[in-house]
């Protein structure tokens, strides 16, 4: 989770496009922190391409730091002639060596060259497109490790057919390896949590064992894995399942260190103390300034405090509001919204006594339910009635099914 400290908060990523991205995530949405962070971020940003081939990206995100006006510094013209000279030398250089690749083992590490050397100079979909050669050069032995390398470039590109495509094949192939299906679980917990279907997000990550942690820092990191976890398990998973998964489970409990407000947060929300939703809004922030969680943190808190209003109201008939709104911290216009949005939305069976301040539950009506019960048991004796008549006339009139005997 970001804290303010952007140079240890990017150190832990080991792909140069992640940290890139990253970089430039904090500068657009690092508003709430001091002015400094975005500058530091602006300055690092330069600096990490500058250790790339990424010359079009440097451009770009230079365009964009003068306009934004935290850098007054024009573009470096000689790195850039000199990095698109030995880009476009090497490109030469590997392809040259393809064509003339006599066995496949040549030709494979053409592919693996020319691949790399397209992702560090940023062009992600030719990346992918060598690598996907690659995986046709290469014996069955070696298709785990090239289905691994499209994995992560295909995250960074977002072109989540891919992912799905290759982590399925990858699936397959690594069955026994829990370092690779770390990774794969990874992927697929991203595409998931870009499909917005984030109880899937919570179960992909809680089956990543905690051993396994260690060789996913490409796309995320242990505590980003926490952190997705946390929020989307809060967001989806009764309280049944929060205990089961969650609580009371020892791998989750191995994460606790990596993200201890986040765990206390879990625990405190299982025991209905409501005063940790302050705690998990102060959080926001920096949770916002995470690359794959921010478009999804509003919709994320906003279902999370839906499900502790409807967990504080379910077990009683009447609910004062007064002494609810003091057990969440909030004002009591707020509260009245958030729970009128509910009773429309049809999560709670309830009605609003605006005058008393008061939530009273609907009872369900015993008469007419039973009324109810008995109209469809009736129709569905009639529906069985007919079909038995209907049966015994055709009976009757020689309609009978017979098979053919050949």
């Amino acid at each position: 989770m970001f804290e303010g400290d952007v140079r240890q908060y990017v150190s832990q990523y080991e792909e140069s496009g992640m940290r890139i991205a990253r970089l430039l995530h904090v500068v657009d949405h690092s508003k709430r922190f001091e002015k400094g962070v975005k500058k530091e971020a602006a300055d690092m940003v330069q600096e990490e391409l500058k250790k790339t081939r990424r010359v079009d990206c440097y451009a770009e995100t230079m365009n964009r730091l003068r306009k934004a006006g935290l850098t007054d510094a024009k573009d470096d013209a000689a790195w850039v002639a000199a990095t698109s000279a030995a880009s476009k030398n090497a490109q030469s250089e590997l392809e040259l060596g393809y064509h003339s690749g006599a066995v496949k083992a040549s030709v494979s590490e053409a592919f693996t060259a020319i691949a790399d050397l397209c992702y560090d100079r940023g062009d992600l979909q030719q990346c992918v497109k060598y690598y996907m050669k690659l995986r046709d050069a290469v014996p069955h032995t070696e298709q785990l490790e090239v289905c691994l390398q499209v994995i992560p470039v295909a995250v960074e590109l977002q072109s989540w057919i891919v992912v799905n495509q290759y982590s399925t094949k990858a699936e397959m192939l690594a069955r026994g390896n829990n370092d690779a299906m770390a990774r794969i679980k990874v992927a697929r917990a991203l595409m998931l949590l870009d499909g917005k279907k984030y109880e899937s997000v919570s179960l992909k990550l809680l089956e990543i064992p905690p051993a396994a942690l260690a060789g996913v820092r490409s796309l995320v990191t242990p505590s980003d894995i926490v952190t997705y976890t946390c929020l989307c398990s809060l967001a989806t998973l009764n309280r049944s399942q929060l205990k089961s998964k969650l609580i009371d489970n020892p791998s989750f409990h191995a994460y606790q260190d990596l993200c201890p407000q986040l765990h206390r947060v879990v625990r405190d929300f299982y025991n209905s103390d409501y005063s940790c939703l302050k705690t998990l809004d102060g959080l926001k922030t920096s949770l916002s300034m995470d690359y794959f969680l921010s478009p999804h943190v509003n919709a994320l808190f906003h279902s999370i405090w839906q499900r502790a209003f409807k967990q504080y109201t379910s077990p009683y008939l009447t609910v004062d509001m007064r002494k609810m709104s003091e057990a969440f911290h909030i004002n009591l216009e707020s509260l009245e919204k958030s729970l009128a949005e509910l009773i429309v939305e049809g999560q709670i069976a309830a009605r609003i006594d605006s005058a008393n301040k008061v939530l009273k539950a609907r009872r369900d009506n015993i008469r007419q339910a039973t009324f109810q019960t008995v109209l469809n048991d009736g129709q569905r004796f009639v529906a069985e009635a007919e079909d038995q008549l209907r049966r015994m006339c055709m009976l009757q009139h020689g309609f009978e099914y017979m098979e053919t005997r050949t």
